[in-house]
């Protein structure tokens, strides 16, 4: 049924939104990798929690406040695990329900009634997974870059019957920011608001124009590669914030580092490592919006704070 008051669920329980801190939007702290992409990219394989927990401590250290786990049940998803994680490092950690792109989710979803999908989708949110009491806070769906497969659109089809049920926030992934437009017209034909919705990856596509029309549509761009040097978007993200902020715009960024391979994380012995967003990237936007003649420390606080908890308050949804 249809949540009566505004608030954010991490895997320890309910939150008030503003008391969520410093978000990183978009990672991947513990997965269960199939066994075919464990021989294929070892580097994927995060079914150790242990080493995330070094991360985790440097981060709340940094002062991280919290973390939107986005890994989804055909990926690997272990949520006592990032319970686990939260009570030791002090991170607050939000789950995903929903499912990833189609080489994922084609097995589970193509065969299947967006129902019978979102039912299990409802009570994850609503009463835990697996009967471990353990709720989900986002949900998670994904295209193509030409739209989505059939798995993908039964995916879709739940997810929004999941939000429409219980205000759940939805969160998306795009193929590099690809059929942006076509997840807002697809969600909004099956009653989801785009302030509802975060789309991915948007970092990976850079055209001011573009994020300009989503943002003024309402929904939340996800800037969340900006660590990874193989598609080097911080520069260009950088910019693309300062642009958006000198018509208030900024107020639908958030951003992310979609850390899913050990060799992102200090504690497998990798890096950058969690703290880079805080200790680099906040400093680096600081500076630019600053000498763009903005107040540089509120848009930092506007990207790192104020829009994720948005992003990620439950609502009250009518009809």
């Amino acid at each position: 049924m249809p949540v009566s008051s505004a608030y954010a669920m991490t895997v320890l329980g309910a939150v008030d939104p503003d008391e969520l801190g410093v978000v990183h939007a978009h990672e991947h702290l513990v997965a269960h990798a199939t066994p075919q992409l464990r021989r294929e990219e070892p580097d994927f394989d995060l079914s150790d929690p242990e080493p995330v927990l070094a991360d985790l401590t440097a981060f709340r250290a940094a002062g991280g406040g919290a973390i939107v786990e986005m890994t989804t049940v055909d990926y690997g998803r272990d949520v006592p695990a990032l319970a686990g994680l939260s009570r030791r490092s002090g991170v607050a950690i939000v789950a995903a329900t929903g499912f990833n792109k189609d080489i994922y989710c084609e097995a589970r979803c193509a065969g299947e009634e967006p129902d019978a999908l979102a039912a299990v989708q409802i009570a994850e949110v609503t009463e835990g997974v697996d009967g471990s009491g353990i709720r989900c806070g986002v949900v998670k769906f994904a295209t193509g870059a030409d739209g989505p497969s059939r798995g993908e659109a039964n995916a879709a089809r739940a997810a929004a019957l999941t939000h429409r049920a219980t205000g759940c926030p939805v969160l998306t992934h795009t193929e590099g920011g690809a059929y942006a437009h076509g997840q807002l017209e697809l969600m909004a034909g099956l009653g989801v608001a785009p302030s509802a919705i975060t789309l991915g990856h948007m970092d990976r596509m850079p055209d001011l124009g573009l994020h300009r029309e989503l943002a003024q549509a309402g929904a939340f761009v996800s800037y969340d590669h900006l660590p990874k040097a193989k598609y080097a978007t911080e520069s260009g993200a950088i910019d693309l914030i300062v642009a958006l902020a000198r018509e208030g715009l900024h107020e639908q960024v958030v951003v992310g580092g979609d850390f899913a391979r050990r060799s992102m994380f200090t504690g497998w012995g990798g890096g950058p490592g969690l703290t880079y967003i805080s200790e680099v990237f906040a400093p680096r936007l600081r500076a630019a919006a600053s000498s763009g003649g903005l107040d540089g420390g509120d848009v930092v606080d506007a990207v790192l704070r104020r829009n994720p908890a948005r992003a990620l308050t439950f609502r009250p949804v009518s009809g």
